[in-house]
């Protein structure tokens, strides 16, 4: 095996663990709660969600085109139940090699929602893979959703935190990755 051969290998075979361990905790049955971490200077408990909702899932709508090509993850993970800010489920999946696309469906009414980005999962030179969290990180009972990686591939990455008001993600908060 030459070299090259080698590191190229290695690079797909890394990028395929890390993506499949993002959307493992994102669309496994053990909801995401379990691996969450509190951020620093921000709690899941400022941005209360209320009530969770405890009734049956509405149907998914596929009102879009971006909906119905992802229909499957959609209604799979919706079925599930809520896992985000009360009665929304974070559907989340694999988009190539350390990349993970998500939407957010509303379990009350079966509407989903597409944010205006996706999310690398990389790290650079100086950054410390070691204290980097999921990708994705949530919980049932507040509107926080915390966002680590590159959105849309951007040149450096970061830790992103979110609040979901009026079916839409508003940045509250943003940090650089934890470095070396």
């Amino acid at each position: 095996m030459t070299p090259r051969f080698s590191i190229i290998l290695f690079v797909v075979t890394a990028g395929l663990v890390i993506t499949a361990g993002a959307v493992t905790s994102a669309t496994s049955t053990a909801r995401p709660q379990a691996m969450v971490t509190q951020p620093v200077g921000i709690r899941y408990e400022d941005f209360p969600a209320g009530k969770p909702f405890a009734g049956k899932s509405a149907p998914v709508k596929l009102t879009t085109r971006k909906a119905r090509m992802f229909r499957t993850e959609l209604r799979e993970q919706a079925s599930k139940g809520p896992d985000f800010a009360g009665h929304y489920t974070i559907a989340a999946w694999g988009c190539g090699a350390s990349c993970v696309q998500f939407a957010i469906v509303d379990n009350m009414t079966g509407s989903v929602y597409f944010p205006s980005f996706y999310v690398a999962i990389g790290v650079g030179s100086t950054e410390d893979y070691e204290h980097i969290p999921e990708p994705l990180q949530y919980k049932l009972e507040s509107k926080l959703l915390m966002v680590t990686g590159n959105l849309n591939e951007a040149e450096k990455g970061g830790v992103y935190y979110y609040k979901w008001d009026n079916n839409r993600l508003n940045l509250v908060k943003h940090d650089d990755l934890p470095t070396k």
